[in-house]
């Protein structure tokens, strides 16, 4: 009969070998430690900084203009165009009875404000523009400045145009007569 002793040598040598092939050094008894999770550090957020408010662009055409009071004021038919798109060149078509425009015409009419010094300055009011048209010869055309009229030739007839700003009247009196060619 065969002996226990070298059958639980051997089984003691099996089980020694395979703890000794499962992790190398250290104690089989004692389970490896767990890593702890370490804290990554987060950055403090750095503020932005707030913009500085963008300054509104003025829309008063008076800035940077010299300072008035207004103490010259002049008026002058700016420009003529034509039904077809044609722009007429100064000096403009005119005779003893004033300027020549025919129906279908756009013109324009421009003025200057000026002070003591002669440098065009800040005014108060806007230009008031007069239009004697007793023919009904031209209807106002809308425009966003007020230092400009814009009028369309509808039909034949006179019609005379003056200005005035902050009280001081345009020494000019236009006369422009409308005529079909």
């Amino acid at each position: 009969m065969l002996s226990n002793y070298p059958k639980s040598s051997l089984s003691l040598a099996v089980v020694c070998a395979l703890l000794w092939s499962c992790g190398g050094g250290g104690s089989p008894t004692q389970p490896s430690p767990t890593p702890v999770p370490t804290a990554t550090p987060t950055p403090a957020p750095v503020p932005t900084p707030t913009p500085a408010p963008t300054p509104t662009p003025s829309t008063d055409p008076r800035e940077g203009l010299a300072p008035g009071p207004v103490t010259r004021f002049n008026i002058k038919l700016h420009s003529v165009r034509r039904a077809d798109g044609t722009e007429l060149e100064e000096p403009f078509p005119a005779d003893a009875e004033g300027y020549r425009v025919i129906p279908g015409d756009f013109i324009v009419f421009d003025s200057t404000q000026k002070n003591d010094a002669g440098e065009i300055c800040q005014w108060v009011n806007d230009p008031e523009w007069n239009v004697e048209d007793a023919n009904r010869a031209v209807d106002r055309r809308p425009g966003g400045n007020p230092f400009l009229l814009r009028l369309d030739v509808v039909r034949t007839g006179r019609f005379i145009v003056t200005a005035s700003v902050d009280g001081i009247r345009a020494p000019q009196v236009i006369v422009v007569r409308s005529r079909v060619p």
